[in-house]
């Protein structure tokens, strides 16, 4: 479950938490300014979060590709049933 929060939850819902953290600052320095609301319409850097996304999607599958799992070349056995017992399954 961890795995699954770290590869593919985490990556997609950081940039959406940087975009919110990123809102309430603009929102802040637009009221000290005294700017109105409508001109944070046009500023959000959509383009960049996307990227974000797609880099730390880009980036955690590499890792966990590069650093879990078994050799590709490695001989899987599924489990069999041997004399009345089943033997359970590998990778070799």
């Amino acid at each position: 479950m961890i795995r699954i929060l770290l590869t593919t939850v985490l990556p997609l819902l950081a940039p959406a938490i940087l975009y919110g953290l990123w809102l309430l600052f603009a929102r802040r320095q637009a009221r000290d300014l005294d700017a109105g609301r409508d001109s944070l319409a046009v500023r959000v850097p959509w383009m960049a979060l996307l990227l974000a996304g797609a880099a730390l999607t880009a980036i955690s599958l590499l890792y966990f590709g590069i650093s879990s799992g078994t050799d590709p070349w490695a001989d899987h056995r599924p489990p069999a049933l041997r004399d009345g017992a089943v033997v359970p399954g590998g990778v070799r």
